[in-house]
Parts: structure tokens; C-alpha cells; sequence
């Protein structure tokens, strides 16, 4: 018997939170990434894995790839579940985090 992917990823997803808590954010990661392995339908374990590269390891252009997959994904969104208000304010953070960090990489001559 397999179970629910949705219930599989939102056990990873808790993980995931609970390793970043502790500080453990490559483990955090990691688990955000089973997470969205197991249901790719679960958009904030790919806000979160962007997140945790980007203000928990510090790794500007891995966050980038990250967020851009998040924005990727949320345009292929039925126009219904794209208009959630949750999915316009987390695609607003990332839209200005992207631009934030494309600028930083900028300066530091990086990108």
C-alpha cells in the first residue's frame, strides 16, 4: 500500500520545519525537497527550500534558481488556485526577493 503523496510531503514539509527550528538547514532543506518530490503540487516546499538557501545558507544564486522554479510553477497554476491570496502574497515576496538578490549579485560582480 503507498501512501497519500500529500500526506507524505506534508510529513517531510513538518520535518523540514522542525530541522530548520533547530538550525539544521541542509537537513531542512533536504526535506523540503522529499516534500516536493512526493507531491510537486506543494508550492511552499519550494518557497521554503528558496528561503532556507537564501536567509538560513546564505547561497544568493542557488535561492535564486529556487525561487524562479516557485514563480515557474505558480504561472502554470490553474488561473483559480493562481489567484489565491496566499499565492499572490508569497509570489509578491518572491518577485522582490528575486529582484533583490539579482541586484546584490550585481554588485558583487557575481552575476
Amino acid at each position: 500500500m503507498e501512501p497519500d503523496p500529500i500526506v507524505t510531503s506534508r510529513i517531510y514539509s513538518e520535518q523540514g520545519n522542525i530541522k530548520r527550528l533547530e538550525t539544521k538547514y541542509e537537513e531542512a532543506y533536504s526535506l523540503n525537497n522529499k516534500a516536493w518530490d512526493a507531491d510537486s503540487s506543494n508550492l511552499m516546499a519550494l518557497y521554503f527550500m528558496a528561503s532556507i538557501l537564501d536567509n538560513s545558507m546564505h547561497l544568493s544564486e542557488e535561492a535564486l534558481v529556487d525561487y524562479q522554479r516557485y514563480i515557474d510553477h505558480v504561472d502554470r497554476l490553474p488561473e483559480k488556485k493562481e489567484k489565491n491570496s496566499q499565492t499572490i502574497s508569497i509570489r509578491t515576496i518572491v518577485e522582490d526577493r528575486i529582484i533583490a538578490l539579482k541586484e546584490e549579485l550585481f554588485f558583487l560582480d557575481q552575476q
